[in-house]
């Protein structure tokens, strides 16, 4: 799936409360803030890291 997908999905999640409101605040900012091409590895595991963290426990 392409980056910018996530980062457009991430951003129309809306709000949450909770725990996993935060989660998805964090996922959205880290989108907004790591913009860079060509994307390092470290920015992509912390991608996966941020999406897993919104469906984790």
């Amino acid at each position: 799936m392409e980056r910018e997908t996530v980062r457009e999905w991430i951003g129309r999640l809306g709000t949450y409360e909770g725990p996993v409101g935060e989660r998805v605040r964090s996922a959205a900012e880290w989108f907004r803030a790591n913009k860079t091409e060509p994307v390092p590895d470290e920015i992509i595991q912390g991608d996966l890291d941020r999406i897993a963290a919104i469906f984790g426990p």
